[in-house]
């Protein structure tokens, strides 16, 4: 057989095969474009075929097409031609009947599929960000039995001394120290929250009753933490260490361009000169905390003094605590092994009926926490507040 003749052959095996696919072709220009190749392709090889049937049978395809758009159909999907032919389907899978052919018009997609239900769900309740808790964490936790107490906590502290230590002479006077207390007291205070909700709520959602008492004891904790740092101690308030802590009074120190890393040496200084405290901690905002470590020389390289770690969290033995809390241009400094959290009671969490619950079928779920924060009254100077970072700087650079 020759080429042409090869040729021949193939393009007559693919015109048998267009015209039984024609259902197949969905959009008019499919159509005509293949119409016009066969065409070109038969009269270069002079292929003995009868134009005018294929033309008429193009045509016909293309009327089914407008018909469809004409109505705003879609051709028959899959589904509805197994649905159409399942008689004939069923007698070929019996074994009484002969093959069928059914043409897919669009190809089958997952897409396809609307309001499936089908989908694999993901366990537990996605959370909003909160502040992190990190300054219950700085406190001594105290737990303490308040029975019989009228919610109160008492303590006494020296109040004036007079040290008169010295050296004697033979036959010499003994000195005379002098010493005096007082007594003060603070009432315990709790911190409180509810949340009502349904009883069908807790039976047909199985989960819903752990994460509501979640959700309670995470506010409860959010407040403490907030309450520890700020609090202005007046009742029902605790009192956070910012109301505790002695100002500090930045003093001209002739620093050239003092930074925040030298404001918190001399802060540890004035509270560390004339006492036994130890300075540990000191909690900031996040952007002067990064004010701080981002502060660049003349040359533009980054300055980190000789006292400060490599990633600049320690500054002279004293661990940079970052905290939302804090408002920014200001910061605390001390000794936190005097502060302490009197816990008279951790978090509890309660279930019961309010007004009209029982009968509307609600319950309220409540949880409570009752404590005290305290320095004691001789123990405030071990804490240091700077109220303003910024003019600070300028006073220990004149």
């Amino acid at each position: 057989m020759t080429e042409k003749e090869e040729l021949k052959a193939a393009l007559q095996e693919e015109l048998k095969s267009f015209r039984e696919n024609l259902p197949s072709y969905v959009t008019q220009d499919d159509l005509t474009k293949q119409m016009d190749s066969f065409t070109e392709q038969m009269k270069e090889l002079n292929v003995k075929e009868d134009l005018s049937e294929l033309q008429k049978a193009v045509e016909t395809q293309g009327l089914k097409l407008r018909e469809y758009q004409e109505k705003g159909q879609e051709p028959e999907t899959l589904k509805e031609q197994f649905e159409k032919n399942k008689d004939q389907i069923k007698a070929i899978a019996s074994g009484h009947g002969k093959s069928h052919t059914m043409t897919i018009k669009t190809a089958a997609e997952r897409s396809s599929i609307t309001s499936d239900y089908r989908g694999v769900m993901l366990p537990g309740f996605g959370q909003i960000a909160t502040p992190r808790q990190t300054i219950r964490g700085l406190f001594n936790i105290m737990p303490i039995n308040m029975a019989d107490s009228g919610g109160v906590v008492r303590w006494t502290d020296q109040s004036a001394v007079t040290r008169a230590a010295a050296a004697r002479a033979e036959s010499a006077a003994y000195p005379e120290s002098a010493l005096s207390w007082t007594g003060y007291s603070r009432t315990v205070e709790k911190i409180v929250d509810s949340i009502p909700a349904s009883k069908e709520l807790f039976r047909d959602v199985a989960a819903v009753q752990a994460e509501i008492e979640n959700f309670v004891r995470l506010n409860l904790a959010l407040k403490l933490d907030t309450d520890l740092y700020s609090g202005d101690g007046n009742t029902p308030n605790l009192k956070g260490i910012y109301t505790y802590a002695d100002a500090y009074t930045a003093a001209a120190a002739g620093i050239v361009d003092a930074s925040i890393y030298d404001l918190i040496v001399k802060v540890q200084e004035d509270i560390e000169a004339s006492t036994q405290y130890t300075c540990n901690y000191a909690i900031m905002n996040i952007a002067d905390i990064n004010a701080m470590k981002l502060k660049k020389s003349t040359l533009n390289t980054y300055v980190i003094p000789p006292f400060v770690s490599k990633d600049g969290n320690v500054v002279n033995g004293i661990t940079i605590i970052p905290s939302s809390r804090v408002t920014q241009d200001t910061m605390i400094v001390g000794d936190f092994n005097f502060a302490r959290f009197y816990d008279a009671q951790e978090i509890q969490i309660e279930m019961g009926y309010v007004g009209n619950q029982f009968r509307d079928d609600l319950l309220t779920i409540k949880g409570s926490l009752f404590g005290l924060s305290l320095v004691r009254n001789v123990e405030t100077n071990a804490f240091r507040k700077v109220t303003g970072i910024a003019a600070a700087l300028v006073t220990l650079a004149s």
